[in-house]
């Protein structure tokens, strides 16, 4: 009796920790970083760099599974039920977009940055977890030409671990009851969105850019820049919200896990108005807030000269 016993325990332990992938339903390559979400609740996890993931602890029968990623359509799947989980296929979603003419006579372009661009003192921290950023970058064009988004810039960047910070997991069984202190890089996402303009706060339903960039930020990087030239992203005539989010920290298999503490900060600078807020935040479910720190976030954009 006991043998059988040790068996289905071994069963369960291989069960949760068989790895499974996730993969492009037309290319059959794995797709990094999804986002699993168990449905109605708050807990999930991201499939690592390679598509691949593992069952975690919290997750039981019954549970319906929320697979979703940038650019593919959201497919779920009930735990138990005779459902298998071992290969998920995601299919390509298809999106469409706004023509844009491009003006071949038309070479030179004149770059400008636009954002936060004074160089502030002030550190603002934010709790990792899912932590939200977006900053308002409105559009100083006057001329009826209408930009290209260039690069999205990130200063004064800051991964810092403090004490408290430890690795979770979500409590899976390899590394129940155990802390470990978090030295790994910082897990980041970057999109750009448009403004609600009924709330004046991001529309997270309207992303701008073909997919969710995911960045890492180690502790020698103080500034990130992203170039999305190649996409040729128009620049809403008045303006683009900037977005961070900080998704947790990368383990060593390249799977994305949440820590508790404080460990992220981002240069800052403290307006002189207090009506000149720009910078919103949102944690979890709760609604965004403005800070009293703007973060040093900015865009380039090339806007056509005549010649």
């Amino acid at each position: 009796m006991k043998n059988i016993f040790v068996t289905l325990a071994l069963l369960l332990i291989n069960n949760s920790f068989s790895q499974r992938i996730i993969i492009d339903k037309t290319t059959k390559k794995g797709i990094p970083h999804v986002n699993i979400l168990v449905k109605n609740t708050f807990k999930g996890f991201y499939s690592n760099n390679k598509g691949q993931f593992v069952l975690k602890n919290f997750i039981k029968t019954g549970d319906t599974l929320l697979f979703s990623s940038l650019g593919y359509e959201t497919k779920e799947i009930v735990i138990g039920l005779g459902n298998k989980i071992d290969t998920i296929l995601l299919s390509n979603k298809i999106e469409h977009l706004s023509e844009i003419i491009i003006n071949n006579h038309i070479k030179k372009y004149e770059t400008r940055k636009l954002g936060i661009l004074s160089k502030g003192k002030n550190r603002a921290g934010g709790t990792l977890g899912i932590i939200k950023l977006a900053v308002f970058i409105k559009n100083k064009n006057t001329s009826k030409k209408q930009g290209i988004i260039k690069e999205l810039v990130y200063r004064k960047l800051k991964l810092k671990f403090k004490s408290g910070a430890y690795d979770t997991y979500f409590n899976d069984l390899h590394f129940k009851g155990e802390k470990r202190k978090v030295n790994n890089d910082l897990a980041l996402k970057f999109q750009l969105y448009n403004i609600d303009k009924k709330t004046g706060l991001p529309n997270l339903e309207s992303p701008l850019l073909d997919k969710d960039v995911f960045l890492k930020l180690d502790k020698n990087t103080r500034i990130l820049k992203y170039d999305v030239s190649s996409q040729n992203i128009l620049m809403p005539n008045n303006g683009v919200f900037l977005f961070l989010e900080v998704l947790g920290v990368f383990n060593e298999n390249g799977e994305i896990i949440q820590v508790k503490g404080n460990v992220f900060s981002y240069g800052a600078h403290k307006p002189k108005e207090k009506n000149k807020l720009v910078t919103y935040a949102k944690y979890k479910d709760r609604p965004w807030i403005k800070r009293g720190n703007n973060a040093l976030f900015s865009l380039k954009v090339a806007y056509p000269v005549d010649k």
